[in-house]
């Protein structure tokens, strides 16, 4: 009998020993994700008072642990009686997620953090807060770059419309007129220096308006269409300057008709648009050239996020456009060479080319491959650096 008693105790001794240490590693567990935790942690007691707070939360405020440990925590934030509401409001409402906070560091820098909290619910313990404060600033900044983005445009419209207005009250535009059969009866100053002649007779004298189209095909079809439907609206046509070159314009035009309903000829205006065709096909070419060439062609910002990603960014790297487009350049980028990216974006921000530098970068699937690099700068309307053109060349 005694012998089952001491055994008894013994194993009891050994459960409980065997369980101390458990809480013991437990503790230990989770005291050091709490501390290697990428975001600041704090515990806070009923009062508002920090209790726990890890290494994160003391580079964040710049403030040793041990002052962390035992002050208020609405003191370190820009608005405190905030920060006191938002506590109240998580007794209450045992959690809250994603509240913006602005924080106020040692040294007086401000960053936005993101406040989330939940009531710790241990039995037989004092009821505290746990909050997670996540480093926003960076996406914060983005928004409101993004925000002035779209007021820049909702301003550069609103300039627009007002010069096209302008424009439309002050017409320089070409204003003729011509007979049915082809003879210029009338033209303005306008229409004389686009077609490129010396003087408005000059320009009547010619025996008919099918000598200023570059096909004199065409203009049987505009007639067609005009007397057809009685008038044309933004028709384009090519035209031939005296010198032998083509000019790309939009006809607006009407039939001019006599009492009996004959046609007795046309009246309208004639828009250059050989500038924005010429640029259309510029850029045409230049998105085409992007699109599908085999070297893979990226655009960052002054951040290092990425901005553009053609086809063959996604050959060389195996990330689809949808996938590169607002991440890090560090997808890409092993962790060995990102010193070098901070090197070449000082040159691109010195308004310098970085050409032909071999170097090696990551694919998606986690493979090395070697490229050969050229940094370029990319200006806004303003000629400011805004970003870098990268195109990286498999070798």
């Amino acid at each position: 009998m005694a012998d089952t008693v001491d055994k008894t105790t013994a194993t009891l001794e050994w459960l409980a020993k065997k369980g101390v240490e458990e809480l013991r590693f437990t503790h230990d567990y989770t005291h050091g994700f709490f501390d290697i935790s990428l975001d600041s942690l704090v515990v806070l007691n009923k009062d508002g008072i920090i209790v726990k707070a890890n290494e994160e939360m003391v580079k964040l405020t710049g403030c040793p642990r041990e002052k962390l440990v035992g002050s208020q925590f609405s003191d370190y934030f820009k608005d405190e009686q905030e920060v006191r509401s938002v506590i109240d409001k998580t007794f209450i409402e045992q959690n809250v997620t994603g509240y913006e906070l602005v924080l106020r560091g040692k040294t007086g820098l401000e960053t936005v953090v993101s406040y989330s909290a939940a009531i710790k619910n241990e039995s037989g313990i004092e009821k505290e807060i746990f909050v997670v404060l996540r480093n926003i600033t960076r996406r914060t900044y983005i928004k409101a770059e993004v925000r002035k983005y779209i007021e820049q445009l909702e301003e550069m419209v609103r300039e627009a419309d007002q010069r096209y207005k302008r424009i439309f009250e002050n017409s320089k535009d070409t204003l003729y007129a011509t007979s049915r059969d082809g003879k210029i009866i009338d033209v303005n100053q306008a229409g004389v220096t686009l077609l490129g002649y010396k003087s408005k007779e000059a320009l009547l004298s010619l025996p008919t308006v099918e000598n200023i189209y570059s096909n004199p095909d065409e203009r049987k079809k505009f007639q067609e269409t005009i007397e057809r439907d009685g008038f044309v609206k933004d028709y384009e046509i090519v035209l031939k300057k005296k010198d032998g070159s083509s000019i790309y314009a939009l006809i607006t035009a009407s039939a001019r008709i006599d009492e009996q309903g004959n046609v007795l000829g046309y009246e309208g205006i004639i828009r250059d648009i050989t500038e924005k065709k010429r640029q259309e096909e510029r850029l045409e070419f230049l998105a085409n050239v992007l699109r599908y060439s085999r070297d893979a062609i990226i655009g960052v910002d002054l951040h290092f996020l990425i901005t553009s990603w053609n086809k063959g960014a996604e050959e060389v790297y195996g990330f689809s456009k949808e996938e590169a487009e607002g991440n890090g350049l560090e997808i890409i980028v092993p962790d060995h060479c990102l010193g070098e990216c901070q090197e070449f974006l000082k040159k691109v921000c010195n308004d310098e080319v970085v050409e032909r530098h071999k170097t090696v970068r990551q694919r998606k699937d986690g493979t090395l491959v070697d490229v050969e690099l050229s940094f370029s700068p990319i200006r806004d309307r303003s000629k400011q650096i805004v970003g870098a053109s990268i195109i990286a060349r498999p070798i």
